[in-house]
């Protein structure tokens, strides 16, 4: 009898505009922190070009900072079978200082492998290191 009883009262809440409110509220706030965690995998050229406003801004900052001036560099993403499932990026930018001297400014940041599409990912394990020149930046503020 008590478990009729329990089913119907079951059914009952089932069948509630509030709870029926309530789970299309709690399913919508899931869509939406779904949606927001969506990530899709990036080529290397296209997480290359992303990181070009950011590299531009540490080129005109270092000219200004050292009083030098930037004479190239390179971006290289650099995958290894020990690495487990991480790679690397490596940003090496040039200036030419003061009297000649030439000194270099480097970063270097480890990064989940699954951030690369399938693609880039399979030519970054063949070939070991895939490497862009870092064009310098506009000066016109661009």
């Amino acid at each position: 009898m008590k478990e009729k009883i329990m089913n119907m009262v079951i059914d009952h809440l089932k069948k509630s505009p509030v709870l029926q409110s309530a789970k299309s509220a709690v399913e919508t706030a899931l869509d939406h922190i779904n949606d927001n965690l969506r990530f899709e995998p990036l080529e290397l050229s296209a997480l290359a070009e992303r990181l070009s406003p950011a590299t531009d801004q540490l080129i005109l900052e270092t000219e200004q900072s050292e009083r030098a001036q930037y004479v190239g560099g390179r971006l290289s993403a650099i995958y290894s079978k020990d690495s487990g499932d991480d790679f690397v990026l490596l940003l090496k930018l040039y200036f030419k200082g003061g009297g000649e001297r030439i000194f270099v400014k480097e970063v270097s940041k480890t990064l989940p492998a699954f951030l690369l599409a399938t693609a880039s990912l399979a030519e970054l394990n063949a070939k070991g290191e895939i490497s862009y020149e870092v064009d310098p930046p506009a000066k016109g503020g661009a």
